[in-house]
């Protein structure tokens, strides 16, 4: 799914708020108003994610950085590799 660019959003804000200054009816003004706000909440999103900042961005470049620490190390057998079953002998 191909995502609007901030230009894209504040065009379309543009858009929005010429129609809430030329519309005669009050309910299609506040209409066009919260259209031109939704346009322009999403332009700083589109913003956000061009630049890496977005809301998950921390959180992406924090589990990249775990599975990448994860390849560094070398594997490592099972505890018990020799108990495939997950029970234990120790019972009493």
């Amino acid at each position: 799914m191909a995502r609007n660019t901030a230009s894209f959003c504040r065009e379309q804000a543009a858009v929005q708020q010429a129609r809430a200054l030329s519309e005669p009816l009050a309910s299609q003004r506040r209409i066009a108003q919260g259209a031109a706000k939704a346009w322009l909440a999403e332009a700083v999103l589109a913003d956000q994610r061009a630049t890496g900042q977005g809301p998950f961005a921390a959180l992406d470049a924090e589990i990249t950085q775990e599975f990448a620490d994860e390849g560094d190390q070398p594997d490592e057998p099972p505890e018990d590799a020799d108990n495939q079953s997950g029970f234990t002998a120790d019972r009493k």
